[in-house]
């Protein structure tokens, strides 16, 4: 069992605890709408989570938010669940996703425009493809001459389609088989060349676009109907590229907040999908990299590295959070403290943003897990707990999810000094 406090280790006993539990093993067994695996994205939210908050605690029409959209999982089972949903993001790559994920096209003119897109990559000039290759670092480490020729050539024939929706399916299309052509290790978290693939590619392995593209396109297209077939209509999805602490003006508008938040020091989201940025052109040169790291919840990318002083972490706006902080700082690990101080600032603005949605009665459920840096525990679930309990919601019960054996997806095995997670503390509150 998570070790999270007398208050919320009762908490996993309470009435909403136990039916919230029964409703998630239940939606865990069915099987998973396939949109969700549209493009890889790490740390996803177990799509079960939201599919059984959405079942409980909202209705047809009402709204859905994730201030931490990432790459849409709430989103989407809010959209086939027939609710509207609206979700943040800073991540251009996770905003672009989260659109693609959650339109539901006409099948016919989809598969038109898939057509179109294999006719034009077919005919694509090749010769003068280095004038139109993105400004990638490293490009030829990961992608050899034969792959950057044919995917500049892939993204030409995106970029040529008209309408912007489909286009945007395309780019997506584009940059969920970039990992998989090139010479990084698909089964590591972060782009690198690992010695598989160095062994691989001694052995005559080449990345091949032209077939990588064939296959996945035509796993897009069925997925695209089923999502198709199983949304209702008049769906409405707004996705914003912004901080969830920037959302206004939406004060009682959603019946239920579903969120996982980043975790402190844990997955560097920025350096994970540069490839795919890159090649996007969502970002264009190691400065707009680096900015978009530093604007990420929980980033080690800071501009001030000392540590924080006495004042500054006795204003911190959740007591659970100032005696890791202070121990850090007292420990000589002074940026670290700084992250520390950063992210619970930060996690505090954008969970005051989302509660302040919340109508009457709404409910949130939020699934996070303790985090460790230098063997110092940030006790996230209690500090999100404290934070959104000063934003005048309540808790009504926790419940334990432990990962699956072996899961990558899930980053069970983060940097070396942050620790291991194996489980996850979903917390229920409901707004009085």
């Amino acid at each position: 069992m998570l070790q999270l406090g007398r208050a919320l280790d009762e908490a996993q006993d309470t009435v909403d605890a136990r039916e919230f539990a029964a409703r998630l093993a239940e939606a865990k067994e069915r099987p998973r709408l396939r949109m969700h695996a549209f493009h890889r994205w790490y740390g996803k939210l177990v799509p079960a989570i939201p599919a059984a908050a959405i079942e409980a605690w909202s209705r047809p029409g009402e709204l859905v938010l994730d201030p931490f959209a990432g790459s849409g999982t709430t989103l989407l089972e809010a959209r086939v669940a027939g609710r509207a949903a609206e979700g943040c993001d800073v991540n251009p790559l996770a905003t672009l996703l989260a659109r693609v994920k959650t339109r539901v096209l006409d099948p016919e003119r989809l598969d038109a425009a898939a057509e179109a897109l294999l006719a034009r990559y077919r005919e694509g000039v090749a010769e003068d493809w280095r004038r139109r290759l993105p400004r990638v670092p490293n490009r030829e480490h990961f992608h050899p001459d034969a792959v950057a020729r044919d995917l500049v050539r892939l993204l030409d024939a995106a970029r040529a389609e008209p309408e912007e929706e489909l286009r945007e399916w395309m780019l997506a299309l584009a940059s969920a088989i970039n990992r998989d052509v090139s010479n990084a290790d698909t089964r590591h978290v972060f782009p690198g060349v690992s010695k598989r693939m160095r062994a691989l590619i001694a052995g005559g392995w080449r990345g091949d676009v032209t077939t990588r593209l064939a296959r996945a396109l035509a796993d897009r297209l069925s997925w695209s109907r089923e999502l198709h077939a199983r949304a209702p209509t008049g769906g409405r999805v707004t996705v914003h590229e912004q901080p969830a602490g920037e959302l206004r003006g939406r004060a009682g508008r959603s019946s239920l907040i579903v969120t996982n938040p980043p975790y402190v020091s844990s997955i560097r989201w920025v350096e994970t999908f540069k490839l795919e940025a890159w090649w996007l052109g969502l970002v264009r040169s190691r400065a707009e990299l680096q900015a978009l790291d530093r604007a990420m919840l929980g980033t080690e990318r800071l501009e001030e590295s000392s540590a924080p002083g006495a004042a500054e972490i006795e204003r911190l706006p959740a007591a659970c959070a100032r005696e890791p902080v202070a121990r850090l700082a007292a420990d000589g690990e002074g940026k670290r403290a700084r992250v520390v101080q950063r992210f619970v600032i930060g996690l505090h603005r954008a969970l005051e943003s989302a509660a302040r949605t919340l109508r009457s009665g709404g409910r949130a459920v939020v699934k996070v897990a303790p985090s460790r840096l230098k063997q110092v525990l940030v006790p996230t679930p209690q500090l999100c707990v404290e934070l959104l309990e000063g934003c005048g919601l309540e808790l009504t019960g926790v419940v334990e999810d432990g990962y699956a054996p072996g899961s990558r997806s899930l980053s069970t095995a983060r940097n070396w000094y942050s620790g291991r997670m194996d489980a996850d503390a979903i917390l229920l509150l409901r707004k009085p």
